[in-house]
């Protein structure tokens, strides 16, 4: 599991013989032990693979609409 700060984390794993990539905001409980939340989504390997081919879209896009 990658933790990318926020509270936020990024795994993969395999679910009836599919792969999935996880991004998923994680608690700490009182023990210091962590949680998932309900707030994430899991992705197919394919919608990753087309996210990631669009990166630099998703890049331009926030350029245009953040940083005006």
């Amino acid at each position: 599991m990658i933790d990318i700060g926020q509270d936020i984390k990024v795994d993969v794993s395999e679910f009836k013989g599919k792969w999935y990539v996880e991004i998923r905001k994680w608690y700490q409980t009182e023990s210091g032990e962590w949680g998932r939340t309900q707030k994430g989504i899991n992705m197919t390997l394919e919608s990753w693979n087309v996210l990631m081919s669009k990166l630099d879209e998703v890049t331009d896009l926030i350029k245009e609409k953040v940083e005006k």
